[in-house]
């Protein structure tokens, strides 16, 4: 699956964009794209945090669900 976050936060400059794919894989990032593989079938949440710099500085979360079919 490829995920693209760079829509997540309008203003400000993006600091770091973190993946949690929901099988125990976490990725951190400059970049708002990432690939990841699934290795097992199933049903997946994916959550999305946005941090975002000063003087706009906070975060975001946004979730999704994503089912696997085997192959």
């Amino acid at each position: 699956i490829t995920l693209d976050g760079s829509a997540s936060l309008p203003e400000g400059k993006i600091t770091e964009y973190r993946f949690d794919f929901g099988d125990g894989t976490e990725v951190y990032s400059e970049d708002a794209s990432v690939s990841h593989t699934f290795l097992t079938p199933g049903t997946y949440t994916i959550k999305l945090t946005v941090s975002r710099a000063a003087p706009l500085e906070g975060s975001a979360e946004k979730t999704m669900s994503v089912t696997v079919l085997p192959k």
